[in-house]
């Protein structure tokens, strides 16, 4: 299944065997095999993979990454990542110090030029 999930994405990309295995560090017989489902492909190739725009989520579960993900920033996702190794506490506090960032920017937005002088 994971072979049938890679050759897609492959194909989804428009690239042959031997481009794809090049820039994920195999060689095409090993492509060939992971396509065949003879091999699984390490986390090396996969991280490889990602580079060029394989839904790696997809080929391993056969499920996407959803579309709202896909649109994260890179510094989104940081701020994520940061977000997952704080306690429960600071991550309340993170997101109410967001909130309130938000709130004023809005209310910027929306008073009149002359009325905040």
């Amino acid at each position: 299944m994971i072979g049938n999930r890679l050759r897609e994405e492959r194909l989804r990309l428009e690239m042959s065997q031997d481009a794809f295995s090049q820039h994920c560090g195999v060689t095409k017989n090993t492509q060939v095999s992971y396509e065949k489902g003879r091999r699984s492909p390490d986390t090396t190739y996969l991280l490889k993979a990602i580079e060029i725009g394989v839904d790696v989520l997809y080929v391993v579960t056969g499920r996407h990454v959803p579309a709202a993900v896909k649109a994260l920033t890179q510094e989104q996702l940081d701020i994520l990542n940061y977000m997952s190794g704080m306690s429960e506490q600071n991550r309340a506090d993170l997101v109410r110090v967001g909130r309130a960032m938000y709130d004023a920017n809005q209310f910027r937005r929306m008073a009149p030029a002359n009325s905040l002088s």
